[in-house]
């Protein structure tokens, strides 16, 4: 998004609402196929020029979430049962990279992505494009 305008909206929206109602959300996975890493996706709070407090961005990463989704009684809602469908197609590519591309079955993608996280993602091991490099030339020199 162009910088100018979000650090507006960015802006606005904070005034508007305020630090406890607002959370962040990662778009998890598409993040690691654009080849973001958390932390990054994290960061634009800064970029956007809204310096929050230690305590605004306790709010803003886990706290409204936590007091949200975990501290109170839910519901429970049934599930549209367009949704609970079990004939999708399992086999679709998954399309690593969007720039420089790479499709991998989805199982594949499925292993891989669990290696990268039980290796502690992003925080320890940079972005999920570097892990897949490496896995892919650790395979190569294999050959």
């Amino acid at each position: 998004m162009d910088q100018d305008q979000l650090r507006i909206w960015t802006r606005a929206l904070v005034q508007l609402t305020g630090w406890d109602r607002i959370m962040y959300g990662s778009e998890f996975p598409v993040a690691l196929w654009r080849d973001e890493t958390y932390r990054s996706t994290q960061g634009w709070i800064d970029d956007a020029g809204l310096a929050p407090t230690a305590a605004e961005r306790a709010k803003f990463f886990y706290e409204n979430a936590h007091r949200h989704f975990f501290q109170k009684p839910r519901p429970a809602r049934m599930i549209d049962p367009k949704w609970s469908r079990t004939d999708w197609k399992t086999d679709a590519p998954v399309w690593l990279f969007v720039k420089k591309g790479m499709d991998l079955p989805e199982e594949s993608h499925r292993k891989i992505l669990r290696a990268f996280l039980a290796q502690g993602g992003d925080a320890s091991l940079g972005s999920y494009r570097d892990f897949v490099t490496h896995l892919c030339i650790d395979m190569a020199d294999k050959l």
